[in-house]
């Protein structure tokens, strides 16, 4: 799922929600909600985040999801 990949690269790019919100020209609010999944960027928005966090857009899709909450669990342990 592209939500929780997008979150998770953010935070590989050390970029805060605040940051990545502001270059989309969305609100964090807006952000969050793409991350939790509890709304789904459109085409043209993935790209705009692509661009933004510097990766192409199938990153947004490769992974398994097992795998990305291993990830984020472990950034977020690294942020504490």
């Amino acid at each position: 799922m592209p939500s929780q990949r997008i979150r998770l690269i953010r935070l590989r790019n050390n970029l805060t929600q605040e940051y990545v919100a502001f270059r989309a020209g969305i609100s964090q609010s807006q952000l969050s909600k793409y991350e939790t999944g509890e709304s789904v960027p459109n085409a043209a928005m993935l790209r705009v985040l692509a661009d933004i966090l510097h990766v192409e857009l199938f990153e947004f899709f490769y992974e398994s999801e097992e795998a990305i909450r291993n990830a984020i669990r472990r950034w977020e342990a690294r942020e504490q």
